[in-house]
């Protein structure tokens, strides 16, 4: 049996003589200082470039009055600390984006109705509060992306915490937090609560000290001589004395406490919070099972069709005319799926292929082991002998989904949903395919922005059933916008 490490501090001798509350780090409000940093460069940026924008379309405008106000920026920060945007740590980004779009949206309102009630309206150009909200809306976001990535070059960005429990759950925590370090928690400590978690395993490393359940409960002040100020408990996977004592998590020198709820299929915004008499309620709501959120999706979508059509439809005629140049063949293909109800669905797409694909396909995987594996695990091979030189590039900017325009205009697609899939892969679905076929099928997904073809299929399905389970109009939002980062990259496109 591995041993396990003990947890030790090097300034416990000054931590004797200073007050705890110089000794202690301050974690939190470093990361909140430096996304305030970032808000305030954001929001000053962009209120020049509104002004800026609003002095090229008019001869009249005269930029310097306004230079005076951008100081008023700061309300904005308020707001944002108001709507618990900081330290911005442990939030999701889906989340993130919606408390930013609604803050910066009542800011707006509530400066424009004091200019109106103010009688000073008439000074101040509307375009430039319709620029500001525009730019702020998509300025920020990205900025606290790039400070988050800054703040890990510069081992300034992430909070330690401890994990308690190591069994199933411990390790996907571990794992997510490990691929996702802008999300600010850091796991430093493991603790464990069964003697084969003792064994040396291959996703903890040097950085993660690993103690023993018991070995907390006999000295309750451990995590906080280790500067832990937050834990993240596994209540399943803890021995029921450690879940007990951490009710009074003040003993342990806790501020935070995290609890992982044992029941997988329910979490996010899928889930609303009771309170019954000091016990905790959660409420399991449907989103997009409901038929009031399915018409507003739509309208969504329809919305959407009448702004893209204008730039998509010209580019599908371009994109005919270089097909027939490259091969012979048709246009387009007809492939089919499975639609919302379990119906056949056939998907529009730009032919990428030649002609006799199905033969150069069967040959190809009697002919190689390897290829035949790829085949059979994603349904996709990331060399595909199939592709036509112009299909190659259609794939890797994701152009060939284009003409599924076609089937979002006739209701039977939406621009955000689960991939369709053929009746071959519903085996991989099980008890969620019920869940699957009850939506519209997506033009893109959660999928296609987690790597796409670079995910295994286990994962897509579980990325499938946490959209139906967690839909809002925000993560189609995110989703769309994310989408056309991963094409501009071609992130997981073959």
């Amino acid at each position: 049996m591995a041993k396990t490490k003990p947890i030790t501090n090097k300034n416990a001798s000054v931590k004797a003589v200073l007050p705890k509350w110089l000794t202690t780090p301050l974690y939190r409000t470093n990361m909140t200082v430096w996304l305030v940093i970032s808000d305030l460069a954001a929001l000053v940026f962009s209120a020049f470039a509104a002004i800026w924008l609003r002095s090229l379309l008019g001869r009249t405008f005269s930029a310097e009055n306004y230079y005076a106000y951008v100081p008023a920026v700061v309300v904005f920060i308020i707001g944002y600390a108001l709507s618990g945007l900081y330290p911005g740590i442990g939030i999701n980004p889906i989340e993130e984006f919606r408390k930013f779009t609604v803050t910066s949206s009542i800011v707006m309102a509530a400066l424009t109705a004091l200019t109106f009630f103010t009688q000073s309206g008439l000074k101040f150009s509307r375009l430039v509060f319709l620029f500001l909200w525009m730019l702020i809306v998509v300025i920020l976001p990205v900025t606290r992306m790039l400070m988050r990535k800054l703040g890990l070059l510069l081992r300034i960005w992430g909070e330690p915490v401890a994990l308690l429990g190591f069994g199933p759950q411990g390790k996907k925590i571990l794992s997510y937090l490990r691929k996702n370090p802008t999300y600010g928690i850091r796991p430093e400590i493991v603790v464990i609560g069964r003697p084969e978690e003792t064994a040396p395993l291959a996703n903890l490393d040097e950085r993660v000290r690993r103690i023993s359940a018991y070995a907390l409960l006999d000295d309750p002040k451990m995590l906080e001589n280790a500067n832990i100020q937050t834990v993240i408990i596994a209540p399943t996977e803890i021995p029921q004395d450690l879940g007990t004592a951490m009710v009074d998590e003040q003993k342990f020198g806790i501020k935070h406490l995290i609890l992982i709820s044992s029941l997988n299929w329910i979490g996010g915004s899928a889930v609303r919070v009771h309170d019954m008499a000091g016990l905790l309620g959660l409420e399991v709501e449907h989103n997009l099972l409901r038929t009031r959120e399915r018409l507003f999706k739509r309208v969504f979508d329809v919305f959407l069709m009448l702004v893209c059509g204008i730039v998509g439809f010209p580019i599908m005629a371009v994109c005919a005319v270089l097909i027939k140049l490259d091969s012979p063949g048709p246009v387009f293909y007809k492939h089919k799926r499975v639609g919302k109800d379990g119906k056949d669905l056939y998907v529009w797409k730009f032919r990428t292929m030649v002609e006799n694909a199905e033969e150069v396909l069967e040959k190809t995987l009697a002919e190689d082991p390897v290829k035949r594996t790829e085949w059979e695990t994603n349904h996709k091979l990331k060399n595909d002998p199939r592709a036509t030189r112009f299909g190659r590039n259609l794939r890797k900017s994701s152009l060939d989904e284009l003409p599924q325009l076609i089937n979002i205009l006739r209701g039977e697609m939406s621009f955000v949903g689960p991939r369709p899939i053929v009746r071959d892969e519903v085996k991989y679905f099980a008890k969620v395919f019920s869940l699957y076929v009850q939506v519209l099928p997506g033009l893109s997904g959660l999928w296609q922005i987690s790597g796409r073809s670079d995910t295994s299929y286990e994962s897509r399905v579980s990325l499938d059933e946490y959209y139906i389970r967690h839909w809002s109009v925000w993560m189609d939002i995110y989703i769309l916008v994310n989408t056309f980062a991963a094409v501009i990259r071609r992130r997981g496109a073959y």
